[in-house]
């Protein structure tokens, strides 16, 4: 899910520095179902539909967590 504050939050998608063997395949906004598209930007609370290849699904949840995670650094 994407956070408020998070690097993701407000992103459009073909701003986003996904990892290059992943796909976003829909976002899920309240009750709507989105495909999305370049110009699509990303809003807190959306909630992010990926495949990986099952070998790197581990590293790039931790990818998208950093993305779509606020955290305060210090």
């Amino acid at each position: 899910m994407v956070e408020s504050g998070s690097p993701a939050s407000g992103c459009r998608v073909k701003d986003l520095p996904l990892p290059s063997d992943c796909l976003l395949v829909s976002v899920s906004r309240g009750t709507r179902e989105i495909i999305p598209r370049g110009s699509t930007r990303l809003l807190e609370g959306d909630h992010l539909h990926i495949i990986a290849p099952e070998d790197r699904a581990g590293e790039i949840m931790e990818e998208i967590n950093r993305l779509t995670c606020y955290c305060l650094r210090g």
